[in-house]
């Protein structure tokens, strides 16, 4: 057999080979969620909601809701799809948040600052793209520099990501207003615009949280999962006039490379199925 064929050969072998492995390890992926799903689902053994009145059920997925679709019949410029690219900016503040104070593990979170944001602005900046970058007041303060870089090409926004990434649900009354308050005065101040859009620490709202950010006049929100498409959020059976920007864990590298992720390797996310 002629040398060029038997390396064309290997080449097809080789091939078949990485595909076959990618395949399994894409399975292993899928049923290591699948069980992770359901631990977190045995989570909720006590499973209260059975005992809760139809008002109850009512009241809860009410605070929320879809309203009016808002994808427009054609998008400008004849473009047959819009995008947004948002990134949320998290670096020292979950940390500190909780009270760390090991400079090895805030070392660690500084990343995103110093290597991490600079690499994604260069690539966003190669393409000519805009995106939203979704910062925590804390976040800005201890970096100036990156909160500098991400508004140097004129075309980013920043939005607000609270102000020490905490965790609404479990904040005591009046203390997310608090801290929202901090984060819009810092934001306002460092940008000289006072930001316009909202995404949840966590992606977390709590029972005032919609409220909160309806008074604080933000134009949108981009917290909650109901739909691939932008939609108006209706509370409590009555039009708020606040957008949504729908969001997804899975749209993000969390649940895939995160802490609890389970895929074995970051290529997987490219490789088509």
């Amino acid at each position: 057999m002629p040398g060029s064929m038997v390396n064309r050969m290997n080449k097809i072998v080789d091939y078949l080979h990485r595909t076959q492995t990618q395949r399994q390890a894409f399975y292993n992926f899928m049923v290591a969620m699948a069980l992770a799903t359901c631990a977190a689902a045995q989570g909720g053994a006590n499973q209260p909601g059975t005992k809760w009145t139809d008002e109850q059920l009512r009241e809860t997925v009410g605070l929320a809701c879809v309203g009016r679709k808002l994808t427009p019949k054609q998008w400008p410029n004849g473009s047959r799809v819009a995008v947004c690219l948002s990134f949320d900016d998290d670096t020292e503040a979950p940390l500190l948040r909780d009270g760390t104070t090991s400079p090895t593990t805030l070392s660690a979170s500084d990343f995103g600052a110093e290597s991490g944001t600079p690499r994604i602005l260069k690539m966003l900046d190669h393409y000519q793209i805009p995106a939203t970058f979704f910062v925590t007041g804390l976040d800005a303060m201890l970096h100036p520099e990156m909160l500098a870089a991400i508004l140097k090409s004129e075309r980013n926004e920043v939005g607000v990501h609270g102000w020490i990434h905490e965790f609404p649900p479990r904040l005591a009354e009046g203390e997310e207003e608090r801290l929202l308050d901090r984060a819009i005065a810092y934001l306002t101040k460092a940008t000289g615009k006072r930001p316009v859009g909202y995404r949840a620490p966590s992606w977390a709202f709590s029972s005032v949280t919609l409220d909160l950010i309806r008074k604080k006049n933000f134009l949108y929100d981009s917290s909650l999962q109901a739909l691939d498409e932008p939609y108006e959020i209706v509370s409590r059976g009555q039009n708020t006039g606040l957008i949504e920007l729908a969001i997804d864990w899975t749209l993000t590298e969390t649940p895939y490379l995160g802490q609890n992720g389970h895929m074995p390797s970051p290529e997987l996310l490219y490789q088509p199925l």
